[in-house]
Order: structure tokens, then C-alpha cells, then sequence
């Protein structure tokens, strides 16, 4: 079993947006190495800069394009681990906050080419192609859920004031 949302959010998503004040994090922890079918190779590598940027003070989602396929290690958000992602608005003070279950331990953040209006941050229970990763189910996370065998977590979508967040160590 693995569950994954293709989630994406317009930006700018304020009517008075300007996509360049926007930033997304992400509680991003590594990196799957991706072959050229864009499946991950099952190594996992430490985050390049655009990981690292997503992890602590944020990417503009718009304006270049991103596809990377992480691990997922939580963030300090009011000092409490946060597994999520946070598009903030600095214009305009608003963050969409999308705030995951831990049993999400993977992230693709994906934007197709950066100018399109969208950013996909989408959290998922395994990486892709899990079941053919000859790596641990604990890594991968793939699941066999049995005959009459119970799965839930839970997701949540809400918009905040950025000046009611603290993001630690960023």
C-alpha cells in the first residue's frame, strides 16, 4: 500500500500576489538519486542546494523548475516538529499551510517548468516505485495491508498569518 496526493497551489494564490515573494518549505530530509525514467535508483544522497533551501528558508515556486523526490525529516514550526510544507505569501503576511501525518515520509516537490502558476509539494506514504526498490520496507516505505487491517493518518490544509510563525534554526 502506498498513498501519495498530487497536490498543487496556485501562485500566486493572493489576488494582489507577486509570485517572487513567495516561498515554499518543506520538512524535506534527503535525496532519492532519480535514473532518466525519473524513478528513484534506490540510493539515497544528502540534499542538494535546492533541498536545503526547501528545508530552511525556502524556494520561490515560481520561476525556475523543480522536481526532486525526498525523504521526509520534520521541521521546527512554534516549536513543535512540523511535517508539512508552508507556502508563505511575505507581501501580503499568509501562509498556506499543509500540514501531514507521519506516516508521509516522502515529498515531491515538483512545478513542471516554474512558469506555470502551480507548485506541487506531495507527500506520500512511499517513494515511487517502492515494491521494485530492493532497499528495507522501513526505507521505502512499502506496506502489505492485510484482510481487515486498519490504515489511517491524516492531512490538513488551513492559511495562517506568517507573523503568527516561528520557524527555528532557519
Amino acid at each position: 500500500m502506498g498513498l501519495g496526493f498530487h497536490t498543487a497551489f496556485k501562485i500566486p494564490f493572493h489576488p494582489r500576489g507577486n509570485a517572487d515573494h513567495y516561498r515554499l518549505r518543506v520538512s524535506v530530509g534527503q535525496m532519492w538519486e532519480i535514473d532518466d525514467d525519473i524513478l528513484p535508483t534506490g540510493r539515497i544522497l544528502p540534499l542538494n542546494d535546492t533541498g536545503k533551501s526547501l528545508r530552511t528558508e525556502g524556494i520561490k515556486p515560481q520561476g525556475k523548475a523543480v522536481e526532486i523526490h525526498c525523504t521526509a525529516e520534520p521541521i521546527k514550526l512554534n516549536g513543535k516538529d512540523f511535517n508539512g510544507a508552508v507556502i508563505e505569501d511575505r507581501e501580503n503576511a499568509l501562509c498556506v499551510i499543509y500540514q501531514v501525518g507521519k506516516n508521509f515520509k516522502h515529498w515531491i516537490v515538483w512545478n513542471e517548468t516554474g512558469d506555470k502558476g502551480f507548485v506541487c509539494p506531495e507527500p506520500q506514504t512511499w517513494v515511487i516505485n517502492a515494491p521494485n526498490i530492493d532497499l528495507p520496507d522501513e526505507i521505502t516505505g512499502f506496506r502489505l495491508l492485510q484482510p481487515g487491517e486498519v490504515w489511517e493518518d491524516a492531512c490538513r490544509i488551513f492559511v495562517e498569518e506568517s507573523a503568527d510563525l516561528n520557524f527555528e534554526g532557519c
